[in-house]
Order: C-alpha cells, then structure tokens, then sequence
C-alpha cells in the first residue's frame, strides 16, 4: 500500500490543465481564468463625485468659516450622467450629485451638509482641501493594467467588473467532463423497491454532487452489474470523457472486476491501494491524458475518497491552484479509540466554543453509514500509528467543502 500523500502526489503528475474556451461574461462566475485578463479602459472613465456637494476650487474655500462663509455664484448643475458642460472660475461653483462628472477647472467636492444649499449663489461654511471627495479617473483601473492573474477563482462581483470595463468575453478553464459509472448486482436506483439482498444506488448521486461542487460537469453514465463484458462496454464509454470516476467492484474478492477491465482496455494503473481508513481499495490509472478512478462502493468510503483523492484532481484540471482540502487544528471534545496501521479520516463537527476551535465526531463511523458525512464538516485525522485520542488534545483536522 502506498500512503495519502504517495497517491496524491501520483495523481497529480499525471492530471493535466485542460484547455482554453471563452465564455460570456455572465457565466464567469466560479470559472478559473485561463490567462491574464488586462483592462481596455480606465475604471473610473472620468473624474466622479463620491456625493452630493458642490464641485469648487479649494482656493476659494481657503478662508470659510461659520462666521464668515464663502459665497459663490453656481453656473451649472453635474447629475449622474449628465455633465454641467461648464467651466468654473474663480468665486464660482457647479452643484454636483453623486456619480456625477467633476469639470475639469474644479479641484475639490464639498459635501452640501456644510453648506446653505443655496440657489443661484451658496454659502460654504468650512475650508475643503484639494482632492476631497472625488473619485478620480483611473482609480481602481487603469486601461492596459491586469485585472486578474490566470487561475484566478472568479467570484460573483468579476461580472460587474468585466460589465464595467467593457469585457463581454472571458478566457476561462474549460471545465472537466466527469463520468460516473456504479457497479453491482445489489443496486437498484431511488425510485425502485429494493428485493431481498438489494440496496438503493446512492454513491452516483453523492458524486454527482460533490463533482459539481468541484466545479466540473457530472453525467451518470449508468449503473452495471457485476459481469465483466457489461462492464467493459460501459467503461469504454466512460473512457470518452477527461474523468472517469467508478464505484464499487475494487477489492479482492471473485466478483470484484474493474481493476482487470481496466487494465484489459488499456488503462496505465499507477496503483490499487491507500494506506488510508476508510477508503483502502482506490484504483488510479489514466490513459491518453483522461483519468480513471475506481473508487469503493460503501458510501462513506466513496464520499472520503472522492475528497481526499479525486477532487484535487479535478480542481488541478479545471486550473485551480489551491486544490487540497482545508488544514486546521482543535480541540478534541471526546476520547477516542481507534485500530492503529492506516491513517483514519472520521467525519466530525469543528464548533468555536469561546473563542476555540473544538471538534467532535458525527456519530457512528461504519463506512456504509452516510449520516455521519451529511452532518460533518470536517474530516478529524488520526494518524496511522495511533491508537487513542484523548478529551482535550489539539488534533489536526481536515475542513470540508
């Protein structure tokens, strides 16, 4: 058996960076820029008041008091989108609102509250230095300066800056395609009445979700029974798309097939065994640059190594830089016990408790229970050669998605 990070760092030498596509700006979020994305204009297009005032020369406000304001004659008025079109001289000022554009002969916004609001003339009861209140031309932006790095994480608010700049087309990540495959004589799917013997398929639909949350693009390619020709037609459909992610049919037993069905079609497999708890059969092979992934059929065991495993792959594909799972450390709220020789991911709950980070496990472990993983948050590590953690000790624990 080789150990998590052994496998990690196996799968990761052999996961490629998809290609380049371009979309419209208003699906941009959650994709990963491809390259450096450079501003055509400056943001702001225009020197902009940052409120309702009045756009002034600072000199003529040199000596304003409230005992002696300064009065100035107002030749124009500067609404949002809508300019004065008028130059200001000396003794003179135009009355500005927010977002409005500042005449070029002006040097300072006043804000109105200190001001009379006057009429063809304003009274001004305090000084306003230079540059107040204005939000200049090339603020934020300047035209040819890079708006964001390639393998950037585009968030929801980099639609409204592209809006703004006037970038209707993005160069992203294109996003991997992911088959998922079930095997097994037991499965029936959600709608059917399982017969003696038989379980609901729920491991397609557990990754069906996480793949999303991945930010790639999930099909259920179906579900086959433990007989090796079936097997192999479905897998050679899978082989189509960059991912090829199957479940159960990958320990040591008579009816386990899909390591050999994998290798029959032409699958490189790199390995077949995690030194991990649960979790331990996980085979991982690629061919022509697509990545296959045989995972366990227990459900717990297959949500843990998707996570541990074959996300960081996905993530690396659809160009995110940071790809592994949260790190941090707490407080353990139990003792517990566990089987030394493999290291243990339990699915625990990370509270702050005054000001602490203190975790406890959700419920009972069995590798086929889900509710434990539905209520977690975090991942507790144990680390292989431990037998018993004791109330009160600082583990380290891994946070989930």
């Amino acid at each position: 058996m080789i150990t998590p990070e052994q496998a990690v760092d196996t799968i990761l030498q052999h996961t490629p960076i998809l290609e380049e596509e371009t979309i419209d700006f208003l699906d941009c979020a959650g994709r990963v820029l491809a390259r450096d994305v450079m501003s055509p204009e400056d943001q702001p297009p225009f020197d902009r008041s940052a409120m309702d005032g009045y756009a002034v020369r600072a000199q003529d406000l040199a000596q304003a008091s409230n005992d002696s304001p300064a009065e100035l004659k107002v030749v124009g008025l500067a609404r949002a989108g809508r300019p004065a079109g008028v130059e200001i001289g000396p003794g003179e000022a135009v009355r500005i609102m927010t977002g409005g554009m500042v005449p070029a002969s002006a040097d300072t916004v006043v804000m109105q509250e200190v001001t009379d609001l006057g009429g063809e003339t304003v009274r001004i009861f305090e000084p306003c230095p230079p540059k107040q209140n204005i939000c200049y031309r090339g603020e934020d932006i300047r035209r040819g300066e890079r708006l964001l790095p390639a393998g950037c994480l585009l968030p929801p608010a980099a639609c409204g800056m592209f809006a703004a700049v006037g970038l209707r087309e993005v160069p992203v990540v294109r996003r991997p395609r992911v088959a998922i495959l079930s095997t097994g004589d037991e499965l029936v799917d959600v709608g059917d009445i399982p017969k003696p013997g038989q379980i609901r398929n729920s491991n397609q639909y557990s990754l069906h979700a996480l793949i999303r949350q991945a930010g790639a693009e999930p099909s259920l390619i179906g579900v086959v029974g433990d007989e090796e020709g079936a097997l192999a037609g479905k897998i050679r459909d899978g082989l189509t798309y960059d991912v090829l992610i199957s479940t159960g049919g990958v320990s040591v037993g008579e009816y386990d097939l899909v390591a050999g069905v994998f290798a029959e079609l032409g699958v490189q497999l790199a390995f077949s065994k995690i030194a991990v708890k649960p979790g331990k059969p996980v085979v991982f092979g690629h061919k022509d640059g697509r990545l296959v992934f045989g995972l366990p059929g227990n459900p717990t065991s297959t949500v843990v190594a998707f996570l541990l495993f074959a996300r960081p792959a996905l993530l690396k594909m659809g160009g995110r830089r940071r790809v592994f799972l949260e790190r941090r450390e707490a407080v353990l709220g139990e003792t517990i016990k566990t089987r030394p020789g493999r290291r243990t991911y339990m699915r625990a709950f990370l509270d702050e408790e005054n000001g602490a980070a203190r975790v406890r496990l959700t419920g009972h472990q069995g590798s086929g229970n889900l509710l434990g993983a539905v209520l977690a948050n975090c991942f507790l590590e144990i680390p292989a050669d431990t037998a018993k953690l004791e109330e009160g000790a600082t583990v380290g624990v891994l946070m989930l998605p």
